[in-house]
C-alpha cells in the first residue's frame, strides 16, 4: 500500500512538473496601438483571446493556447480568412512560478459562447487554457485558508460547482476586456477582507515566433516595428512606431430591402419588370418576394444586363482615378500594411510629418517630439498662404495633450491649399467619434478636403451595373478626373451623414431626376438599340434607389428623408456620366 501511494505521489509531482515546464503553442493576431474589444469579435468566435503588453504602446493580441502545433497553425488559417493576414504561429513554455490559491468558477468549450458577464459577478479572472478547454478561476489570493473563507460567498452567486485549489502562477493568463468583449473594466467585488495578490510577471510569457522549415520548427525573433533606414535619420531618431501587423478592414454590409414599405421607387421597379414579362403580380409599391423573383430573374436571363455585368469590371476599373504615389498608398494602408510606416516616416513633405506625429503620439502619447513635428507639418502645408483664407491660425505653436487636437490639425494639412493627398476611409473606423467631430470643427473648411471615396455603395452589385452602364454611355466622364472625385466626395459625405436634407435640396433633387430621365428617354426612343441599354440602365437605377433608401432608413431616417437622401448618393453616383442628357 505505501509503494502504491509512494508511486501515486511521484506519478502527481511528474505530471505537476510537466504542465509548469511544458511548451505550448499560441497563434498571434497581431501587433497593435489600440487595442479595442470590439475589433475582435469574431476572434472571440475561434477560441479564448488575450492580449500582452509589447513595447512602447504597442501590444499582442493571441489566439490560444494549444498543445500541438497542428491545432495552432489551423487557428491561424481561420484568423488569415478573417484578414489578419500577418498572423503567425508562435510558442511559449510556461512559466515556473510560484504556487498560489485559487477558486475554480468553472470548465468551458470555446466551442460555444461564454457568459463572461455572469462569470466576472465573481471578480478578477484568470484563465488555464488548453485547445478548446478553458478553466476559469478567481483570485488570486494570499493562501488556501483566504480562498476558503471566500468560498461561500463566490457559492453565493451561484457557482455551486467552485472550489479551491492549488495552481502554479506560470499557467494563469488574466482575463480582459479583450477575452470577453466587455468594453468596460473588470471591477473585482470585495468578496474578502484579505488582498488578493497579483500574479508574478512570470505569469504570461511572450512566446517566440516559430517557422516550420523542412519539418523543424526553428525560432524567430519577436516582430518588430519596421524601422527607417540610416539615410531618414532625420526621423528616426524620433522613434516613430507604426502599427506593427494589420487589422481588419470595417465593411458594410448589404442593406436588407424592407418589403412592409409602399414606396414609389419600387412601384418604378415593378413597372420595368412587368414590361419586360418577369412581373406577374400587382403594381402595390411593396418589395416582396414576387419582386425579388421578379428582378432575380432578369439580372440572371436577360441578355443586355448580363453583357454589363461582364463588361463592369472593365468599365469601372481606376474609375476617376491615378496610381496613388507611395507616400498617399502608405497613407491609406497605415493600418493594414506593415510596411506602410516606414514609407511615411522616409518621406519629409508634410502631410508626411502630419502622420510621423500622429504615429508617435499614438505610441508613445503627448510629448514635445511630437508638437515639433505637427507645427512643422502644418507650417509647411501653408506656407505661402495669404492670411484670412482659413479660419485656422497655422502660424500658432500647438502644444497637443490629445488626439482630438491632432488629429483636428492633421485634417487641417489635408485641407491645406495645393495638398493632392487623399484623407484616407480608415479614420472612419479607427477614431469615429474624433472625425465626426473635427469635421464639425472645421466647418467650412472641411469641403476642401479630399477624401478617398469611403462609401460601400459602390461595392453593392446593382450599384456596380448602374455605374457600368451609365460609363458606357459616357466614355468622356472617366476622363473627368476632378468631377469624378467631387462625386466621391459627397458619396462619402452621404455614407456617414447623420443629417437630412433641407426641403429645398430634396425639391432640387427629385427635379433632377425628372429632368435626366425624361431627356434619357427621348435620347433612347430614336433608336431600339438604345432603347435596350436604357432599360438596364433604369432597372439598375431603380433597384438602387431601392437599396439605398433602405440604407438610410436603418441610419434611423424617416421614408421621405431616406427617399432625398437616396437620390442625392444616385446624383453622386452616376450625376457625372449623365451630364451629357442635362
Amino acid at each position: 500500500m505505501k509503494k502504491l501511494l509512494l508511486f501515486s505521489f511521484f506519478t502527481l509531482l511528474s505530471l505537476i512538473t510537466t504542465i509548469k515546464g511544458q511548451n505550448y503553442f499560441t497563434a498571434l493576431v497581431g501587433t497593435f496601438v489600440d487595442v479595442r474589444p470590439q475589433d475582435f469579435t469574431e476572434v472571440r468566435n475561434l477560441g479564448f483571446v488575450y492580449a500582452q503588453q509589447a513595447e512602447g504602446n504597442l501590444k499582442q493580441v493571441f489566439l490560444g493556447n494549444f498543445t500541438d502545433l497542428e491545432k495552432a497553425e489551423a487557428a491561424v488559417a481561420a484568423l488569415q480568412q478573417l484578414g489578419f493576414s500577418n498572423a503567425q504561429v508562435l510558442s511559449g513554455r510556461y512559466a515556473d512560478g510560484p504556487e498560489v490559491a485559487i477558486i475554480q468558477l468553472a470548465i468551458r468549450s470555446t466551442r460555444r459562447p461564454i457568459d463572461w458577464d455572469e462569470l466576472t459577478r465573481a471578480g478578477e479572472l484568470n484563465v488555464q487554457v488548453d485547445n478548446e478547454s478553458i478553466k476559469i478561476m478567481t483570485g488570486t489570493f494570499p493562501d488556501v485558508n483566504s480562498a476558503k473563507n471566500t468560498l461561500p460567498k463566490i457559492k453565493a452567486l451561484g457557482f455551486d460547482d467552485a472550489f479551491v485549489k492549488m495552481v502554479n502562477s506560470g499557467v494563469l493568463i488574466p482575463v480582459t476586456a479583450v477575452s470577453t468583449g466587455i468594453k468596460e473594466a473588470l471591477i473585482p467585488l470585495k468578496l474578502s477582507d484579505n488582498t488578493p495578490i497579483t500574479p508574478p510577471p512570470t505569469t504570461t510569457v511572450i512566446p517566440r515566433p516559430m517557422e516550420k522549415e523542412e519539418g523543424i520548427i526553428i525560432p524567430k525573433t519577436s516582430p518588430t516595428v519596421p524601422r527607417p533606414t540610416e539615410q531618414n535619420a532625420a526621423v528616426s531618431d524620433i522613434g516613430v512606431r507604426g502599427i506593427v501587423n494589420p487589422v481588419p478592414r470595417a465593411t458594410a454590409p448589404l442593406p436588407t430591402i424592407r418589403g412592409n414599405i409602399k414606396r414609389n421607387s419600387v412601384l418604378d421597379l415593378q413597372r420595368l419588370l412587368q414590361a419586360e414579362g418577369y412581373y406577374d403580380s400587382s403594381l402595390d409599391g411593396y418589395y416582396g418576394n414576387g419582386t425579388l423573383t421578379a428582378y432575380t430573374e432578369m439580372v440572371t436571363e436577360d441578355p443586355e444586363v448580363q453583357k454589363y455585368r461582364l463588361l463592369a469590371p472593365l468599365l469601372l476599373a481606376n474609375v476617376g482615378t491615378s496610381k496613388p504615389d507611395q507616400l498617399q498608398a502608405a497613407i491609406s494602408e497605415l493600418p493594414y500594411d506593415p510596411n506602410a510606416p516606414l514609407v511615411i516616416e522616409s518621406n519629409n513633405n508634410a502631410t508626411a510629418k502630419a502622420y510621423q506625429a500622429y504615429l508617435l503620439f499614438t505610441s508613445l502619447g503627448p510629448g514635445p517630439q511630437a508638437d515639433l513635428l505637427m507645427n512643422a507639418a502644418i507650417k509647411a502645408a501653408y506656407a505661402g498662404v495669404p492670411a484670412g483664407s482659413t479660419s485656422f491660425n497655422y502660424q500658432a505653436t500647438y502644444a497637443y495633450k490629445e488626439l482630438d487636437q491632432l488629429l483636428l490639425h492633421l485634417f487641417y494639412v489635408h485641407a491645406a491649399p495645393n495638398n493632392p493627398y487623399l484623407l484616407p476611409c480608415w479614420f472612419n473606423d479607427r477614431h469615429a467619434t474624433l472625425t465626426a467631430q473635427a469635421l464639425q470643427k472645421m466647418g467650412y473648411d472641411a469641403q476642401r478636403l479630399r477624401r478617398e471615396s469611403c462609401d460601400a455603395f459602390i461595392q453593392w452589385p446593382e450599384v456596380q451595373l448602374l455605374q457600368a452602364v451609365a460609363l458606357d454611355l459616357s466614355p468622356t466622364a472617366q476622363r473627368q478626373t476632378a468631377k469624378l472625385q467631387n462625386a466621391a466626395n459627397r458619396r462619402t459625405q452621404l455614407f456617414l451623414t447623420r443629417t437630412a436634407l433641407t426641403p429645398t435640396e430634396g425639391s432640387l433633387l427629385e427635379t433632377w431626376q425628372q429632368d435626366t430621365w425624361r431627356k434619357i428617354n427621348n435620347w433612347a426612343g430614336t433608336d431600339p438599340f438604345l432603347l435596350e441599354t436604357t432599360k438596364v440602365l433604369r432597372l439598375a437605377y431603380c433597384q438602387s434607389q431601392v437599396r439605398l433608401e433602405d440604407y438610410f432608413l436603418d441610419q434611423g431616417f424617416k421614408s421621405t428623408e431616406a427617399r432625398q437622401l437616396a437620390l442625392a448618393a444616385l446624383q453622386a453616383i452616376v450625376g457625372v456620366p449623365l451630364e451629357r442628357f442635362q
